[in-house]
């Protein structure tokens, strides 16, 4: 009798936050995901995609969602591995079948005038030029997706976004190396004539201690919250550790809390997160006899990524995220792609205790730039007589903390000239920030567009308000607005007018007056 060989299985698990500003603008949900896993575990997909977000793809919340239906029809009834030509030309059927889905759409849904509600009035001509030379324009979207087929793994991306893999001790890379034209605001699209073409893809064959323990796919919304890539990547082992702590169901239930709180402190942008998870060994099939055994059933001891590029330059479409960005020109025809744009403040965060249901709050600095980890505390119910344990077998270090505290407090206040130093010390190394009226702050990095919305400002100021660039003297902030602002010095001197296109020095004390809001640059 044969024996019996084990079978690795995959689960998935979810979830997606609207944005910070779209909360702000009335914008809906741009991304979406998609997740599918057979009885068994040993096959499962996991898609999502990000819509565009400046006014020429005004349809592009359902863009995404057709998106994630045309990657899960292509791929579900897939078998791996494939060979290299294949998956280099698996782009054209997801493109294909997502084009035939909107073009049923807009047949059934013609624009109509609830759908330029979001559209300036100033961009109004050219996104009607744009749309009308090619309407799968306004559906515009990017996609991210996995295939799992027991020691099998397909990644496949087009557009911005990360995949991830965590391994068994929390180390997490990518599995792709990165695409040199996803730089600054611009980003690959499924609307583009091009699209099949710029997909890249990547394989695994492994055995199973050798196989990721989590994939993890998420919109730039994400990785954009986060201060650094080293503190992005960093999200790999706190989720892995989240969830053997406390189980994938728990985290799951407060992803979209952790997500939210994330988009909040950080890039304003929708954020999805779809996550597979190896679940082990789980499952035993009857042993092949050794006769019909195929070269392909012999698992490898290591992961090999088979990792293709895409061909060089082709064109790329901008992104605004949200509704802010460089001008551009039209998109999905090959000689001149359409652009939205994007901004990219940086924070990251550290949601606590699940315990109860209760949501996790993070916890962020005076930049709005959290600490990169999620750190898991207790979910269970005994919490509250530890907790009173502990206080009493700590309690003069405890009185010690709060008298410390309470120093620390007063010469923060205070701040006597050596304190004051330090402050203004620290200031410096974190970076130059936009402070808000609410008292928010937005770090400040060059290539980084804002719009009203994220600066909280009201008409006639709409859509991409400033740039940030860099020069010989440091950061200066460039007027996108299309109208004049004005801005005065740290000294005090007069009000002087910004035209358009001009620009201002990011120096401390330095006041950006729009209006009636007034954004100070702080810590230069």
């Amino acid at each position: 009798m044969p024996g019996t060989v084990q079978k690795t299985a995959w689960g998935t698990r979810g979830g997606s936050a609207r944005g910070a500003s779209h909360l702000r603008s009335g914008l809906p949900n741009q991304d979406s995901l998609g997740a599918w896993s057979g009885e068994s575990g040993g096959r499962a997909v996991v898609v999502v995609s990000d819509g565009h977000g400046s006014a020429r793809h005004f349809r592009s919340d359902t863009g995404s969602r057709l998106g994630v239906d045309a990657a899960m029809s292509v791929l579900r009834g897939m078998a791996l591995p494939i060979g290299e030509a294949e998956a280099r030309a698996l782009g054209r059927p997801i493109v294909e079948t997502w084009r035939e889905h909107v073009k049923s759409h807009l047949a059934e849904h013609p624009f109509a005038a609830a759908d330029w509600e979001h559209v300036p009035d100033a961009e109004r001509e050219d996104v009607e030029a744009a749309v009308a030379d090619n309407p799968v324009v306004a559906y515009g979207a990017t996609l991210l997706a996995v295939l799992a087929a027991g020691p099998d793994l397909l990644f496949l991306q087009l557009g911005d976004g990360d995949i991830l893999c965590v391994a068994d001790d929390g180390a997490t890379t990518r599995p792709m190396t990165e695409d040199s034209r996803l730089i600054a605001n611009q980003t690959t699209s499924l609307c583009q004539n091009e699209a099949p073409e710029n997909f890249r893809y990547a394989q695994i064959h492994a055995d199973g201690p050798s196989l990721p323990k989590l994939i993890l796919l998420s919109s730039d919304g994400y990785s954009n919250s986060f201060t650094s890539d080293d503190d992005f990547l960093q999200v790999g082992a706190d989720y892995l550790k989240l969830m053997l702590q406390f189980g994938a169901e728990k985290v799951e239930a407060q992803l979209e809390h952790i997500l939210s709180e994330a988009s909040r402190k950080g890039s304003g942008d929708d954020i999805t997160l779809g996550i597979l998870e190896r679940l082990g060994d789980a499952v035993e099939v009857p042993a092949p006899e050794p006769a019909v055994a195929s070269q392909r059933s012999k698992p490898t001891s290591e992961l090999r990524p088979k990792d293709v590029g895409t061909a060089p330059a082709p064109p790329v479409t901008s992104r605004s995220k949200p509704a802010s960005g460089l001008r551009s020109k039209d998109i999905g025809t090959a000689p001149a792609p359409a652009a939205t744009s994007r901004s990219k403040p940086r924070s990251a965060l550290q949601p606590q205790a699940l315990d109860g249901g209760t949501a996790p709050e993070p916890v962020a600095t005076s930049q709005s730039r959290p600490g990169s980890a999620l750190q898991p505390q207790a979910l269970d119910g005994g919490t509250a007589p530890r907790l009173q344990s502990v206080l009493h077998k700590y309690k003069v270090p405890l009185v010690a903390l709060i008298l410390l505290a309470a120093a620390g407090i007063a010469l923060a206040y205070w701040r006597p000239p050596a304190i004051a130093a330090l402050f203004r010390s620290a200031a410096r190394r974190r970076g130059p920030a936009l402070r808000l009226p609410g008292g928010e702050q937005v770090p400040l990095k060059a290539g980084t567009v804002l719009s009203a919305a994220q600066l909280r400002l009201e008409p006639p100021f709409d859509g991409p308000v400033l740039e940030v660039a860099s020069s010989e003297k440091g950061l200066i902030l460039r007027n996108r607005s299309g109208r004049e602002w004005s801005a005065a010095g740290p000294d005090g001197a007069d009000a002087r007018k910004i035209g358009i296109h001009d620009s201002i020095p990011a120096r401390n004390g330095e006041r950006v007056i729009l209006g009636a809001v007034q954004l100070v640059v702080v810590s230069d």
